[in-house]
């Protein structure tokens, strides 16, 4: 498994050792990624197309590859606050190249990068970036057509034990009704972080 492999190297990457990892998916949504990709395009010949939003160590990005088919090709778009991102996507890259995929870091600020990929047709958008709603809506206007799956990692208010509590949204070929009666649930979570 990716993972297993990203885990190993996290473990004796230098600069992951020297600062704190930041937050990434809990396991159960590592495994709800590998197998949304496995189930929703197993029937794909040929590679996947997929955009995702906040790489920060490469534990999403290693679960996107981990089933996509040879030929896949994932866009990561992060921040690169992290001295650790840089080492980690090496090793990211590495596995996707082993089994003919391909990896893609770009740095810098998604809502300004978004745009310039307009004319490309993802088949997944996943967005593990700045968890709000209004910065995870806004990010995929540019690149949704109606047909692709986008997936959002939305960060949600820690219960009265503090326990961080996070969800995985699926907003699949909803309908006009459907969207618009999530994203005001998920504006009214949202409001409650504060």
């Amino acid at each position: 498994l990716y993972l297993d492999k990203l885990r190993t190297a996290i473990a004796t990457c230098p600069e992951a050792q020297q600062e704190e990892l930041e937050g990434h998916c809990a396991p159960e949504q590592l495994e709800f990624l590998r197998s949304f990709v496995a189930q929703r395009f197993q029937h794909l010949h040929g590679g996947l197309k997929m955009c995702q939003i906040g790489f920060n160590a490469g534990h999403s990005a290693a679960a996107l590859l981990d089933q996509a088919p040879e030929g896949s090709v994932l866009l990561s778009l992060d921040l690169g606050h992290h001295s650790y991102t840089k080492p980690l996507e090496r090793v990211v890259s590495s596995l996707a190249q082993e089994h003919g995929q391909t990896h893609l870091l770009l740095e810098g600020n998604s809502a300004e990068m978004l745009p310039r990929f307009r004319h490309i047709e993802f088949d997944l958008i996943f967005i593990d970036g700045n968890h709000a709603y209004e910065v995870c809506g806004g990010n995929t206007g540019p690149l949704c057509t109606g047909r692709c799956p986008v997936v959002a990692h939305l960060r949600r208010p820690p219960p009265a034990e503090a326990v961080k509590l996070d969800m995985l949204l699926c907003m699949e070929m909803a309908t006009q009704e459907q969207l618009e009666d999530a994203r005001a649930r998920m504006k009214e979570l949202d409001g409650q972080e504060e």
